[in-house]
């Protein structure tokens, strides 16, 4: 289940990426592929592409990507 990757492939690169993604991403990633997974695979989909999150980006990269918004968010 791939999607269309937006913005960089470099974590570091990434602008702001809240918290929020990270529940959304292993909620998708962990879900079945029933109608609760599909819904959540898309709602995951929907957010990292808005946040311009590659949509396959592995969870310790976003977890990165996460700390560097928070970091800049409190500067």
């Amino acid at each position: 289940m791939g999607g269309l990757e937006m913005g960089s492939h470099n974590p570091e690169v990434h602008h702001a990426a809240p918290r929020c993604l990270l529940s959304l991403h292993e909620r998708a990633n962990g879900a079945e592929l029933d109608g609760e997974g599909i819904q959540a695979w898309v709602e995951w989909e929907i957010e990292a592409m808005r946040w311009r999150v590659p949509v396959e980006i592995d969870r310790s990269d976003l977890d990165v990507c996460c700390q560097v918004q928070a970091h800049n968010s409190l500067m």
